[in-house]
């Protein structure tokens, strides 16, 4: 931000611009974490598997045929009932 238009914010405006200023650097933080994690990962791996399965196909939906409303909550339905409705699975 250039220090003119910071003397032109409100607190409440600054307080937005900073807190998604914070919440940009930490999920940059938690990808690099995972980015890390996932290559010390493969690296351990005596066997690399020979085709990554894309999970976008086995969702049903790709940007080409994205789910109706009717189709998330039928899932969600799902869900619950697997769950018990205690978002834990039994």
């Amino acid at each position: 931000m250039a220090p003119d238009a910071f003397w032109t914010q409100t607190p409440r405006t600054l307080d937005v611009i900073l807190s998604g200023r914070a919440e940009a650097r930490l999920r940059r933080y938690e990808l690099a974490m995972s980015q890390a994690w996932h290559t010390a990962a493969f690296i351990r791996m005596k066997k690399f598997p020979r085709r990554v399965p894309d999970l976008r196909k086995r969702a049903g939906a790709t940007p080409d045929n994205p789910q109706s409303g009717a189709e998330v909550l039928a899932i969600m339905r799902q869900l619950v009932a697997a769950t018990n409705g205690r978002g834990k699975a039994e």
